[in-house]
């Protein structure tokens, strides 16, 4: 079983699961003092020990003592993932919890997971998260009973459960499970843990190395000592020197090379190098992986040992190594996270096969170098986003403190340090548009300080046009002419650029570049543009204090317009909207026109330094330029009233010395509703930028002539719906009344005779007459079955069960024939929908108003005749009731079943109206009635 579950996260957890980087936090740090006497102990407990359970016992005593958690126990899966059983538990607690002989954590060696595999903390271990619960109870079954941990816990006083899952390159292999009395971390105390846990994953793998190893141990303490070195190194760039130069003591060889690939294994870089005796430098170019034919790449890659006795075999291989004077080598390929990352190249000076125990020991070291290497990595990572988020947030601190150009020396050197020592250029945009250098930092700057590119050319010309990253795995292939002075460079290959971009567009170019090729991915991307941001907020805020004076008295007119907007007196609100507006765009006069959609015209609704007679002008909606605005829903901006040759609004061009027009239209939802207009008596005065203030003003008196109608039909929508609940309240109310009356009369009064014939009968047993008593009780049978019989009936006219399943027709047809069996009264039915179907709600509602109709005419209409029509037609269904009976004054009886309180046509009246439909009666004495129902259906 390789998993139980695949979700990152599961359902009905007692506790929270995380990945590594929510439990460390987004800003981990480097692991504390503690970390490594751990790390020294647990190495030499795996020399130490005599077997597994005193090796894991002692390991959790000593995370217990580091941290000062009250208990720590091991987790240990087997191979196949198909058993879990505790392997160690700090000795302090073994007592404890081994009171009862037998029935201890350590007895039953291991349970079946399948039995246990509802466990919130083992769903979290096997998705590779880590699990933290406020109820530590929860880590330890099924190891030992709830009852007895509840009991332990109790008496360690022990707050918070951690599990951490152990695995190596995707594989799992056990959790380690601690409890503590705090329930706060420490400084340092998560990822120290983490970190640990990553160490003791290598202890595990280790010891099962050494219990599979018989009859090897002068070798695997070779191993230990080497292990040692290489697994309590948490620096990359030391791990894999240390590796090279042990290598060769304890395989004695004459060489060995250490190498990462590319991130697209097409190729590999040099990161140590070593050689018997000799003091070797370091080549740094990235190599193409063509030193062996494709097939043995490939073997190598998939983790196959490549063992090459004579390297004259291979000349690529040859060439590549002939400067080391080896003659025959062997190529040993590490992983990390499930993908290779890296290979091992030792090598001799004389030819010859390589034998079995050299190999062995070889492939061992690959195997810890992976694991270290993991280890390595996952500590460099941490530390490069400790160190990013520290240099992020210096940067965005001097954005509010320091000028311009240190900001931007400041986000270049910090690019370089952040992207792996990369050269990092920031070129901003000219008046011309082509982008010059302004400033620069990393290890290759020649020829780049007041380096331009022209605007749109080569790959940084296209970040700016098309405003998109660019990501180049090599450069060197990119065929770029416009970026020589960084192509002619030596080893620069890696590229990335992040255009910085305002609302103004791009206004110029972040990039990296670096000396391997495909070493920049997304992240790297991402990084590379917070900075490109950091860079453009401190462009954009020296050129923004410049404008913060005007814009500080626009922003506080708009303010005080847009807080105007909440008030209901819509005048009032236009007032202040058309005041503020004339006021700060250059002390204009204004005015705001509105429409009315009766008379169709322009009516002057508010203004500012309005003449008296402005406020009775009315308008043709056609009529001149202001009419243009509203028609069209376009603004304008005339400069010189005078020299346009437009038509003009008459009131305008009756006034002297007004010559600058400034006008916007009101849009609503469903149109325009107005115009908000300036004039000023100075030429040419209005701009571009006052006709978008004018629009921001237009915008609120939009909205506030928008909130008055909302306000307006909200408040008819609730004097409605009161109505209608009144209206479904009063229905609801005489439907009750009516069934109580029907009980009433009905069934009740049987069941009270019957309870008197039932004392009859008693009297009648009593005087021994039992013939009579039983005749007695077969009429009280009798009458009970016409009770119940009623009651039936009276449910069924309530909801049919024929009318949910069978629809209207259906159940129309059966209480008519039921209506005419009682009644006599000849009931004719017609459907003429052609088959088209209504909600249910609908045919419930014509079924109950089918009901009372008919019964008001079997109690006052005198008819022996009734017919019944249904249809659709204009996107209503209706239903016609005719009857020949002696006819009524319809609205006389409807008011008198008002003021009576019966149900009667009052209620039906009341029910088609909650269902959004209507009614219509037509009716004289002596000439029979006509009821008609309709409801709006889709159709």
């Amino acid at each position: 079983m390789a998993r139980i579950l695949k979700s990152n996260r599961m359902a009905s957890m007692s506790g929270a699961a995380f990945t590594l980087d929510e439990f460390v936090g987004r800003k981990p740090s480097a692991p504390t003092d503690r970390v490594l006497p751990v790390v020294t102990r647990i190495n030499d407990l795996l020399i130490e020990a005599g077997n597994q359970r005193a090796l894991f016992n002692a390991i959790a005593q000593a995370y217990a003592q580091a941290f000062t958690y009250p208990i720590v126990a091991i987790v240990l899966f087997d191979d196949d993932l198909q058993e879990v059983q505790v392997a160690g538990i700090n000795d302090e607690q073994i007592a404890l919890l081994e009171k009862r002989r037998g029935t201890g954590i350590l007895y039953k060696r291991a349970y079946p997971i399948s039995t246990v595999q509802d466990l919130d903390w083992l769903k979290a271990v096997f998705n590779g998260l880590i699990y933290v619960t406020g109820n530590p109870v929860n880590l330890c079954t099924p190891f030992v009973t709830p009852r007895r941990m509840e009991t332990l816990m109790q008496k360690l006083n022990i707050l918070q459960g951690v599990t951490v899952p152990l695995s190596i390159e995707d594989r799992l292999v056990g959790a380690l499970k601690v409890g503590s009395t705090r329930t706060e971390y420490e400084r340092g105390e998560r990822e120290d843990l983490v970190a640990l846990a990553h160490h003791l994953t290598i202890a595990i793998e280790i010891w099962r190395l050494y219990d599979r190893a018989e009859g090897r141990t002068a070798v695997l303490k070779r191993l230990h000592n080497l292990s040692q070195t290489i697994t309590g190194i948490l620096d990359l760039d030391s791990l894999v020197n240390e590796v090279a130069k042990a290598a060769g003591k304890l395989a004695r060889i004459d060489f060995c090379s250490v190498h990462t690939f590319t991130r697209d294994l097409k190729g590999y870089n040099n990161r140590a190098v070593w050689r018997k005796d000799e003091s070797l430098p370091l080549a740094t170019e990235t190599y193409s992986l063509d030193i062996f034919p494709p097939a043995i790449v490939r073997r190598a890659l998939q983790g196959e040992p490549i063992l090459v006795p004579d390297l004259g075999l291979y000349p690529a291989a040859q060439a590549r190594l002939e400067r080391w004077r080896i003659k025959s080598v062997a190529l040993f390929a590490f992983r990390s996270e499930g993908r290779p990352v890296g290979f091992v190249v030792v090598g001799r000076e004389q030819p010859g096969e390589w034998d079995r125990n050299t190999v062995e020991v070889l492939e061992e070291l690959a195997e810890y170098m992976s694991v270290a290497f993991y280890n390595a990595h996952r500590y460099t990572k941490a530390a490069r986003q400790a160190e990013t988020q520290t240099a992020l947030a210096e940067n965005a601190r001097l954005i509010a403190h320091a000028d311009t150009d240190s900001v931007l020396q400041t986000v270049v050197q910090a690019g370089s340090r952040l992207l792996m020592d990369s050269q990092c250029a920031l070129l901003l945009a000219n008046q011309s548009g082509d982008l010059v250098c302004a400033a620069i930092a990393g290890p290759y700057t020649e020829g780049i300080v007041g380096y331009a590119v022209k605007g749109g050319e080569g790959l940084l010309g296209k970040a700016q046009v098309e405003q998109q990253p660019i990501l180049v795995d090599d450069i060197q292939t990119a065929n770029d002419s416009t970026y020589r002075p960084v192509a002619g460079l030596t080893g620069l290959h890696s590229f990335v650029a992040i255009p910085m971009l305002t609302q103004r567009g791009c206004i110029g170019v972040l990039s990296a570049t670096h000396r391997e090729i495909g070493i920049y991915d997304q992240t790297h991307c991402e990084l590379l543009k917070t900075l490109a941001d950091h860079a453009t907020i401190a462009l954009e805020k020296s050129r923004l204090l410049q404008e913060a004076k005007t814009q500080a008295a626009e922003q506080a007119a708009l303010a005080e317009s847009a807080g105007a907007i909440a008030r209901l007196d819509v005048y009032a609100v236009l007032q202040t909207i058309v005041t503020r507006a004339s006021e700060i765009v250059r002390n204009a006069n204004g005015a705001v026109f509105l429409h009315d959609e009766k008379a169709n015209e322009l009516y002057w609704a508010a203004g500012y330094n309005s003449e008296s007679d402005m406020q009775t002008l009315r308008l043709r909606p056609d009529a001149g330029l202001i009419g243009h605005v509203f028609v069209t829903g376009e603004a304008i901006l005339v400069g010189d009233l005078e020299q346009d040759e437009r038509p003009i609004a008459q009131y305008i061009n009756e006034r002297e010395n007004l010559h600058s027009l400034l006008a916007v239209p009101l849009k609503g939802s469903s149109g325009n509703v107005g115009v908000l207009a300036l004039v000023h008596t100075e030429a040419n005065i209005f701009t571009l930028h006052d006709l978008d203030l004018l629009n921001t003003f237009a915008d609120h008196a939009t909205i506030a002539l928008s909130n008055a109608r909302l306000y307006a039909n909200l408040r008819q929508r609730e004097e409605e719906r009161t109505r209608l609940l009144h209206q479904l309240l009063t229905s609801q109310d005489a439907e009750r009344r009516r069934v109580a009356v029907d009980i009433h009369d009905g069934p009740l009064q049987t069941i009270a005779v019957n309870i008197l014939a039932v004392d009859r009968v008693r009297r009648l047993v009593e005087m021994g007459r039992t013939e009579d008593a039983r005749n007695e009780l077969a009429q009280i049978h009798e009458g009970m079955a016409g009770v119940v019989q009623e009651l039936r009936d009276m449910i069924n006219d309530m909801r049919p069960a024929i009318l949910e399943s069978l629809g209207l027709v259906i159940a129309a047809t059966a209480y008519l024939n039921d209506f005419m069996k009682h009644t006599g009264i000849v009931v004719h039915m017609e459907d003429e929908r052609n088959g088209k179907r209504v909600p249910p709600t609908v045919e419930a509602t014509f079924y109950r108003l089918l009901q009372e109709a008919l019964t008001n005419v079997r109690k006052h209409a005198d008819a022996n005749s009734v017919w019944v029509k249904f249809s659709i037609s204009g996107g209503q269904f209706r239903m016609d009731i005719t009857d020949n009976g002696r006819g009524f004054d319809a609205a006389y009886a409807v008011a008198r079943s008002l003021e009576r309180g019966h149900i009667g046509l009052h209620s039906m009246q009341e029910r088609i109206e909650v269902a959004g439909g209507g009614m219509e009666i037509e009716s004289a004495s002596g000439k029979g009635s006509r009821i008609t129902f309709w409801i709006p259906v889709a159709t």
